[in-house]
């Protein structure tokens, strides 16, 4: 018979952690967390210790940058802890694109970019793009295109 942790154990383990990401000049940091994904929030949160470098095509599903802002002051129509819904989906190819510039798996990929929307839902300026599209922005220079 095996021991299985009890959820109050698993919370004890997680309530001490320290920050598992890195900082943009390639530190780690050692802030203290309760997140299940080993991040603090408010570091750059890097997995690797150096800054990713982009790939040079841009993502297909991005809105580009030349389509005009129609209404910058509505909000995307969805609250912060709706980005986890498993009904909202997560394109392959934004999925893709994460793992080929941070690393790690796909079902991380989807998790670290759910978490991202949920941050910007929260905080990030919202802007109603041209053709329906959302881009959410955030004051650290994150962007994440949506879909109408």
């Amino acid at each position: 018979m095996h021991d299985r942790p009890t959820p109050s154990s698993l919370a004890a383990l997680t309530s001490h952690s320290r920050c598992s990401r890195y900082e943009r000049g390639g530190g780690r940091c050692y802030r203290p967390t309760q997140r299940a994904d080993g991040w603090c929030g408010t570091c750059a949160g890097f997995r690797r210790p150096q800054k990713p470098i982009a790939p040079a095509d841009p993502c297909p599903a991005a809105p580009s940058a030349r389509k005009l802002v129609t209404a910058a002051t509505d909000r995307l129509p969805l609250a912060s802890d709706e980005a986890h819904d498993p009904q909202l989906g997560v394109t392959r190819s934004a999925i893709e694109r994460y793992c080929a510039t941070h690393g790690g798996d796909r079902a991380t990929a989807e998790a670290e970019i759910r978490s991202l929307l949920e941050n910007l839902i929260a905080t990030g300026t919202h802007q109603r793009v041209e053709g329906g599209a959302w881009r959410l922005l955030a004051r650290e220079g994150f962007s994440l295109p949506t879909l109408a």
